[in-house]
């Protein structure tokens, strides 16, 4: 079995990751700020390791592979200067430390997957994006370029890289999910801007399911999306979650208010890309959670 660094591991896609490694008989060793979180979660016997000893390569010692999720959530914050200089910080940043601790390590880790976001693909509703469609102009995508560019330069010492383009995450104990029902729940949001940007969403246990995929996968390598083959619009969205609620919806959430809310991240609600997971399925993955609503009538029970 493996010994696999996490950085991330107790963020809402990490933790679970953590969970599954540890299933199958893994040895996760977790990077962290917070040492009593981690050891709350995943037992106190789990393997700890810091940013600071990781700058050394020391920690590197005996680790197989790299998981990098890594990264200060996006949603429910208004964006400044502040928050933009934490999100390039806690991506692009620490990646680039991580990749140099590999490099600096006597025999490097051989396999590095790293996260990143659709993003990277800008507002963009043209159907149809793959991994092969250029990237965006503004600040999300920018961010994601830079973000992979960084993951990408431990090929230099011969790693495999494969990077996870993660769409709208659904689950119950985080992503944007519990935020869009709490609109429902006051019967506001039956529309999000126009309605008509698509959403390319992903159950978490498909997102989870993929991680690992490209851990174990020799022929995973470079960009690959992490998105249900489905995507659907905005307002198609908000409807099926209403629907599952039993909700009747009949207020708009005002464009004015999301963006005296959340400044320019409010951007990121009434921008949409329509992706797909071409590279996932070449590969032969094969996403369970096909079923928006299945996985909206799973989570939204205990949301």
């Amino acid at each position: 079995m493996a010994r696999i660094m996490i950085t991330g591991g107790t963020g809402f896609i990490g933790r679970e990751i953590v969970f599954k490694l540890k299933a199958r008989g893994d040895t996760p060793v977790i990077v962290t700020r917070n040492a009593l979180l981690a050891r709350e979660m995943f037992g106190k016997n789990t393997e700890l390791e810091t940013w600071e000893t990781i700058r050394s390569g020391d920690a590197m010692v005996k680790i197989d592979k790299v998981l990098n999720l890594v990264g200060e959530p996006i949603g429910g914050k208004r964006w400044n200067e502040s928050l933009k200089k934490e999100l390039i910080h806690s991506r692009v940043e620490l990646t680039r430390n991580l990749v140099f601790a590999m490099e600096l390590a006597e025999y490097p880790p051989k396999v590095l997957i790293s996260g990143s976001a659709i993003g990277y693909y800008g507002d963009s509703n043209q159907p149809g994006l793959t991994e092969d469609s250029p990237p965006g102009n503004d600040f999300l995508a920018k961010l994601a370029v830079d973000w992979e560019e960084q993951a990408l330069r431990a090929r230099e010492f011969d790693a495999r890289v494969a990077i996870i383009r993660t769409g709208l995450v659904l689950g119950n104990t985080g992503g944007a999910l519990p935020h869009m029902a709490k609109l429902i729940k006051y019967k506001m949001g039956n529309s999000i801007g126009t309605g008509e940007q698509w959403v390319s969403w992903v159950d978490i246990m498909d997102i989870v399911n993929l991680f690992l995929f490209a851990l174990d996968n020799e022929e995973a390598s470079g960009p690959i999306n992490g998105t249900s083959p489905h995507p659907v619009k905005m307002s198609t969205l908000m409807e099926e979650i209403a629907l599952t609620m039993d909700k009747k919806v009949w207020l708009t959430v005002p464009d004015f208010a999301l963006k005296l809310a959340l400044g320019e991240g409010a951007n990121m609600l009434f921008s949409g890309q329509h992706v797909l997971p071409k590279k996932a399925r070449d590969l032969g993955f094969e996403f369970k959670h096909q079923s928006m609503l299945t996985s909206l009538r799973r989570y939204l029970t205990t949301v």
